[in-house]
Formats: structure tokens, sequence, C-alpha cells
């Protein structure tokens, strides 16, 4: 309406740009087109091919229920590409404030506790709600 918007956190953040340059643009907008990082040896870094599988370490892999440009459920199956342990926490904030969210926040909560397998649905139904924001857990 042609005033300035109020100060508000989320908005900084939201304004922030990445300022990439113009190839890795196009190479991340070619990988989720694609998507090659989800089958193994379907992309190459440094002459070596990328497998997911091989990743043993315990990863945390975070999802947003109201996430409009990425649904929980493809964050979720991250949780199926590598081979180490995970942890997957479902936010109920937005896809920015989701990550910004300290703790102290009344309105935050998470669904946390299910065993990740291949059923994302099966997961959030084995998960419990928790007040406060993943930061804590």
């Amino acid at each position: 309406m042609g005033n300035p918007p109020p100060v508000f956190d989320i908005l900084a953040w939201n304004a922030d740009g990445t300022n990439l340059p113009a190839a890795l643009h196009a190479q991340f907008l070619e990988i989720f087109h694609k998507n090659t990082l989800c089958e193994p040896g379907g992309m190459t870094v440094l002459d070596t091919p990328v497998d997911l599988s091989r990743i043993t370490v315990p990863a945390y892999v975070t999802g947003v229920a109201t996430d409009h440009l990425t649904p929980w459920q493809g964050c979720y199956q991250t949780t199926q590409l590598q081979s180490g342990p995970a942890t997957f926490v479902l936010n109920n904030a937005g896809y920015i404030r989701s990550l910004v969210n300290p703790p102290g926040n009344p309105n935050a909560t998470f669904y946390a506790g299910g065993q990740p397998g291949p059923d994302p649905q099966q997961w959030l139904a084995e998960s419990q709600q928790v007040s406060g924001t993943w930061w804590e857990h």
C-alpha cells in the first residue's frame, strides 16, 4: 500500500538475497529439476560420483508442516537416502521462521520421536507433539 513494512525479524531474513553466481544458480536448478542427488552416481563433484547412501554419520533433518516451497514429506525422504542414523523433526512454523525460531516462543511446537522409515505418514503417527522449538531438541 506504499508504506514501508514494519520492522520484523522474519522479513529481514526473507529479504536477505543470496547473490549466487549465475552458473551456480543454474547448477542448483538442474539438481532440483532432475533430482540427481537421489540417484547414486547421478552427479559428480570434482570428478567423484556422489552416493548419499555412503554417508554414515548421524543426520538431523527438519521439515515444516506449512512450507509451500518444500513439502515436509520431501524433506523427510532425506532420512532414507543416507545410511547413518537419522532424526527427523517436523516444525509448525513457516519455512524461515522454523529455522530462526529460538527457545522461548510460546507458540512453537514440533513433532519428534518416531523412528524414520519409508513412510512419512507412519513416522508422523508414531511421533509426539512437543512444545518449544527444535533448537532445544
